[in-house]
């Protein structure tokens, strides 16, 4: 069986902080979840990694943590980096308390959403050539392949067979359901 413990930390130093408690306690393993982004400055668009939920990352453990050991991951940050740090649910002044774990149930929403892997990527919904269907509006019901996504105005451009023409039409993203297949 696996226990699970959310440390918390100043945001913007859980990684650093992750490699030196992984340094000191070499029976646990780590989760630091972290997205990527893709940001436009200067008119230039570019991705970058941020922290899913800052100041937090987690520990994996096969056993149950002592009150010892969750003082050491105390001791680390602040000794390192001069920077508060702590799992949470401890309780460093009654050590007869037993120090408690995230539940499996709490956890397995986490792991979904990283697929066990410390970068969630970007998300792809809907993509140009791909088969929808119309949801909403006057053109509920019709299938169509998406001909070109323009996110910034959050607008898809579909093509549809009107009287045996083909017509590009801009609609909202919205309007559009995956076709499965």
């Amino acid at each position: 069986m696996s226990y699970w413990y959310a440390v918390y930390t100043v945001t913007g130093k859980e990684d650093k902080l992750r490699k030196k408690i992984l340094e000191k306690l070499n029976f646990i393993s780590t989760l630091f979840p972290q997205r990527k982004l893709q940001i436009r400055r200067k008119g230039k668009s570019f991705n970058i990694i941020k922290s899913l939920l800052p100041g937090y990352f987690f520990i994996k453990s096969e056993r149950l943590l002592k009150n010892e050991e969750a003082a050491v991951i105390k001791e680390t940050g602040k000794e390192n980096f001069n920077i508060f740090s702590k799992i949470l649910g401890s309780d460093y002044k009654n050590n007869k308390e037993p120090i408690r774990h995230i539940s499996d149930k709490e956890m397995d929403h986490i792991l979904f959403l990283t697929k066990n892997d410390d970068v969630v990527d970007f998300s792809t919904y809907l993509k140009e050539g791909q088969k929808v269907k119309i949801i909403s509006g006057p053109l509920k019901g019709y299938e169509t392949i998406i001909k070109k996504i323009n996110p910034r105005k959050k607008r898809i451009t579909i093509s549809l067979n009107i009287f045996g023409v083909n017509k590009n039409i801009d609609v909202g993203g919205e309007m559009l359901e995956n076709m499965k297949f």
